[in-house]
């Protein structure tokens, strides 16, 4: 099931695939500084931006960069249907991924 909703989500969403060849569609918001595990990045198409969050680790952490615009999450690895309120941290669990659509 996971499988087909994350290849739904691939098709139906531009900035996933849109501008692959194009170094401006992709910026770091997090790099696993520290050692902790915590991935994540922006992807952009023409009308689309695209959150990835990934934590590697074997530990929750939260993520408390922040990115400019409202968050919707659009697919989690744990089954989670929203992620709180904007501006807040995130609070990611050990080997979580999400993507969210940044408005």
């Amino acid at each position: 099931m996971f499988c087909r909703n994350l290849n739904r989500l691939y098709l139906s969403s531009p900035a996933l695939w849109e501008r692959d060849d194009d170094p401006e569609a992709f910026s770091w918001v997090r790099r696993g500084e520290n050692g902790d595990g915590i991935l994540a990045f922006l992807r952009s198409s023409s009308n689309q931006t695209m959150l990835t969050i990934l934590n590697f680790s074997g530990k929750a952490a939260d993520m408390r960069e922040t990115v400019p615009g409202k968050l919707s999450l659009l697919l989690d690895t744990c089954g989670r249907d929203h992620v709180g309120i904007s501006g807040e941290p995130l609070h990611l669990l050990p080997f979580e991924g999400m993507i969210l659509e940044v408005q």
